[in-house]
């Protein structure tokens, strides 16, 4: 039998500065309880008891199951949750790039990396599609960073189909590539617009000082 208070402390295991991060942390992870806790009956909807019995299942924020973890606290057993179960990997394994990552899971890569710290069942599967997803969508995240298919109507379908680090990454892309094309520019010397501006300017001043 144990307490909230001996198991918890608020050690900060992500960013709280981070709105997606306080977001993610939230989200609330299935468990079933391996002790009695005490004063925590606000966790279980169903019971009017000030305990909770062993053997309860119970949806827990991410970051007090993290927190469970981390301290070594055999207080509950975290269940796979919802947009990492068997039937969810296998679709995303067969071809992620028609699957609308938003509506299977919400920030799923951020909620996949707290949930591979914990001791859950099926973590090396877990962590191995998510890495299959990350590799088999990338190409849809270069066509949004280069702009490849610009109507408005591809963008529109493909940014349903994004998580928002997948969208947040093709705007980084997009924007180092823009820069590096810039610095490219400056420092090339033959640069057929820099060379056609300095032959027009020369010839406007030519021009200025004939008529003068």
């Amino acid at each position: 039998m144990c307490s909230l208070e001996e198991v918890l402390d608020f050690d900060a295991q992500g960013d709280y500065l981070d709105l997606d991060d306080i977001i993610v942390s939230n989200a609330v992870i299935p468990c079933i309880t391996e002790v009695r806790l005490e004063k925590v009956n606000f966790l279980d909807k169903s019971g009017v008891a000030d305990f909770i019995e062993p053997k309860t299942k119970l949806d827990l924020p991410c970051w007090m199951v993290e927190n469970f973890a981390i301290k070594k606290k055999f207080v509950c057993t975290a269940l796979v949750p919802k947009g990492y179960q068997t039937a969810e990997r296998n679709v995303l394994d067969a071809d992620a790039t028609v699957v609308s990552l938003p509506h299977i899971r919400p920030y799923f890569y951020e909620f996949g990396v707290h949930l591979l710290r914990l001791n859950i069942r099926d973590a090396e599967a877990i962590g191995a599609s998510i890495i299959t997803t990350f590799r088999s969508r990338f190409p849809l995240i270069r066509k949004l960073a280069f702009g490849t298919g610009s109507e408005s109507q591809f963008v529109e379908k493909l940014l349903r189909k994004l998580d928002d680090s997948e969208f947040q990454l093709a705007k980084l892309i997009g924007e180092s590539a823009e820069e590096h094309a810039r610095c490219r520019d400056r420092k090339r010397p033959n640069n057929p617009n820099k060379l056609m501006a300095a032959y027009l300017r020369s010839k406007r001043s030519n021009v200025k000082a004939v008529s003068s």
